[in-house]
């Protein structure tokens, strides 16, 4: 797990808060929350491309965003990515429900981008579609294959700095719109 701190709290930025009207706290909690917006949108972004992984993996459960006042918060989850969501995405018309592509070869199994050597698709009897391992020459065990996200931390951190250039860039641009005199 990566977090990203987003926030306007520092000694220069107090100093002119104090200074100006009300309407200042406005262009905070709008800087911070576009900022903070906009950082869970690059990190999505740089981790696809980084990794391979489809976006819709980053979108529904990898990353979220928190945000309040004086502060926005970035999650992303490092764990582990399941195979089976790698593969091209389909939903069933009349139940629904939505399951994955996944492509059993001759030497193992694939998930959109991705190859798992001697891996093969079997589906459980609950219903879970996955790619497998053998450990060894027998039937059992087996078990399930993943993607790492190693990179996470590296993306998290080059964002991290990129987002606190854009909240000052934000909050001096909403300074400037609500208060035209200042420059």
């Amino acid at each position: 797990m990566a977090l990203i701190n987003i926030s306007l709290i520092d000694d220069g930025v107090q100093r002119t808060l104090d200074a100006l009207p009300n309407t200042i706290f406005n262009a905070q909690r709008s800087a911070i929350s576009t900022t903070t917006t906009w950082a869970g949108k690059e990190l999505r972004n740089r981790m696809r491309v980084k990794t391979g992984i489809p976006a819709r993996v980053f979108r529904r459960f990898r990353v979220k965003t928190k945000r309040n006042r004086e502060t926005g918060t970035v999650w992303i989850g490092l764990n582990k990515v399941k195979a089976t969501y790698l593969g091209a995405e389909s939903t069933d018309k009349e139940t629904g429900a939505k399951s994955y592509k996944l492509v059993q070869t001759k030497r193992g199994a694939r998930a959109g981008k991705f190859f798992f050597e001697g891996g093969f698709v079997a589906t459980m009897r609950s219903g879970h579609a996955g790619i497998f391992k053998r450990l060894n020459e027998s039937r059992l065990p087996i078990v399930e294959q993943y993607v790492d996200l190693d990179l996470g931390f590296e993306v998290a951190e080059d964002v991290a700095r990129a987002a606190q250039i854009e909240l000052r860039n934000r909050f001096a641009a909403k300074v400037r719109e609500l208060n035209p005199g200042i420059d």
